[in-house]
């Protein structure tokens, strides 16, 4: 169990010296990801009937 511990802690403190521009909205990846959620949206919305947005009361809740 220590030894499992032991990497995750390791883990979290590469973390820390991270990658710069990891998250930033210029990364290519961070581009494709957005672009691909927001694609299946975009699906889910229509799969379901819903065509326009502009009638429609929607409450968005984020995450940090």
């Amino acid at each position: 169990m220590t030894n499992e511990i032991d990497e995750i802690a390791l883990r979290y403190e590469k973390r820390k010296l991270g990658t710069p521009g990891r998250y930033s909205r210029f990364n290519p990846e961070v581009v494709a990801g957005t672009q691909e959620r927001q694609r299946k949206m975009v699906n889910l919305l229509k799969a379901n009937g819903i065509q326009d947005l502009c009638n429609l009361d929607a409450l968005e809740i984020g995450c940090g």
